[in-house]
Formats: structure tokens, C-alpha cells, sequence
């Protein structure tokens, strides 16, 4: 496949193209293996009489580095207000603007270096966003679109409330009319995704892991956007 992909959001460019999304998945890790010098068959039996010895826990050798430790989970939004919501949508809409901007500007070696720090500063000014991380974000962005074409089928199918404004039908289905509409503005608009500047000209080499997630991230919100115009395109 090509590295290009096409849909909507703002109408920031429409070049055709596809999307290579091999290129773009998270490399796997392994874990570190676990000690191979099992305690077992080699127990000791303290006397009852004796009081046991406690032995300092083993420092890691030259071989085996010590683990290091795990970044704490994210908290959740407990209440996804409008704000979040549309604070959610413009940060998408800002970020893909950016990486237009940097994946054309310059080689995947200099766009690495600040691909990353540029998705967190525009982050950094939703400050409502600031406990969920940009996976989280994209995954509550999918949800809201597939909520959002099943409010939109259903409003085409319910005849019965065809004398009643937008507004009204859109609040009784239990979403606010001001998120409907702006997901709606973004899903009409056309854009496209240029990945081909993160990834290495060399064959079988992968973008860095620190710039393949968020890219990955928004090439998933990229397509959902393109999921909901299809099948908009397909009710009209």
C-alpha cells in the first residue's frame, strides 16, 4: 500500500492516496527472562529452635539488568463533559495540522527529534486533557464517531420526527447537539494523512517507536473519520 490516506477534518488538503499501516504499529517487546537458577532442590531445613535469617533481596548482576520500573496507568476522565469532548476534537484537529507540517518539512531522522515534544505542547494547552495520554484520547475518539453514526442512522430513519429541529432530535438520543455538529464539520471536511515523511527509505525499517504511537494514533482517528463519510455517503 502507499502511505497516504484520505479523509475528513477541517479541509486541511485532499491528496488522494492509502495508508500503510504496518509501518506504523508499536514494535513488540520481549520480557526480560526470569532467573534461571531455580531455589529448588537446594532448601535448606532450619531447625524450628532457630530463628530464620533474613537474607538481603539479591542485587542484579552485569548480566541481568534490574527491571525498570512501570510508569503509573493514566487516571480516566471519571465525566466526559462537552468540554473535554470538543477540547478532544480540536486537539486532533491541531495535531494533524502539525504532523502535515513536520512530515513534510524535513528527512525521518530530523523529524524524529521533534515529532514527539510537538504532539505533547499542543496537549499541554487542553489542560482538561492532561490525565488521559493521546492513545486514550484516539480511543475515545473512535468511540464517539461510532456513537455518532448510530445517532446519525437512526435520525435518517425516524419519520416520525421529521417536523422536529435538529437540536431536539439530536438531545433526545441523549448527545449534545454542539458535539453532534462539530464531529459532523469534521467527518464532512476532506484531509489528507501524509505518513511518508516518518517513514525510512530503507527497506524493511520502521519509524522510531516514540514517533510510530502517536502517528498511529491519529491515522486511527483518520480512519474512523473516513468509516463515518462512507457510511453517511452510504444513507444519503
Amino acid at each position: 500500500m502507499s502511505s497516504k490516506v484520505k479523509n475528513g477534518l477541517l479541509g486541511l488538503g485532499n491528496r488522494p492516496g492509502e495508508l500503510d499501516n504496518e509501518k506504523l504499529c508499536s514494535s513488540c517487546f520481549c520480557s526480560r527472562p526470569g532467573n534461571q537458577e531455580s531455589p529448588v532442590g537446594h532448601k535448606h531445613k532450619v531447625p524450628r529452635d532457630e530463628p530464620r535469617q533474613q537474607t538481603e533481596p539479591p542485587t542484579p548482576s552485569m548480566n541481568t539488568p534490574a527491571r525498570p520500573p512501570e510508569a503509573a496507568n493514566s487516571e480516566l476522565i471519571a465525566e466526559w463533559t462537552d468540554h473535554h469532548l470538543l477540547d478532544m476534537l480540536n486537539f486532533f484537529c491541531m495535531w494533524q495540522a502539525q504532523h502535515d507540517l513536520l512530515a513534510s518539512s524535513s528527512s525521518p531522522q530530523q523529524t524524529g527529534v521533534v515529532y514527539v515534544s510537538a504532539c505533547e505542547e499542543i496537549k499541554l494547552q487542553f489542560t482538561r486533557l492532561s490525565s488521559v495520554t493521546v492513545k486514550q484520547l484516539a480511543s475515545r475518539y473512535v468511540e464517539l464517531v461510532t456513537q455518532w453514526i448510530e445517532f446519525s442512522v437512526s435520525l435518517h430513519k425516524s419519520r416520525a420526527e421529521f417536523d422536529q429541529g435538529i437540536h431536539a432530535r439530536v438531545q433526545s438520543r441523549g448527545i449534545s447537539p454542539i458535539v453532534f455538529l462539530g464531529l459532523k464539520d469534521r467527518i464532512e471536511q476532506t484531509w489528507a494523512l501524509d505518513i511518508s515523511g516518518l517513514v525510512p527509505q530503507r527497506p524493511g525499517t520502521r519509524p522510531r517507536r516514540d514517533v510510530a504511537d502517536p502517528a498511529f494514533n491519529l491515522v486511527c482517528v483518520a480512519q474512523e473519520l473516513l468509516r463515518a463519510r462512507i457510511e453517511m455517503n452510504n444513507i444519503s
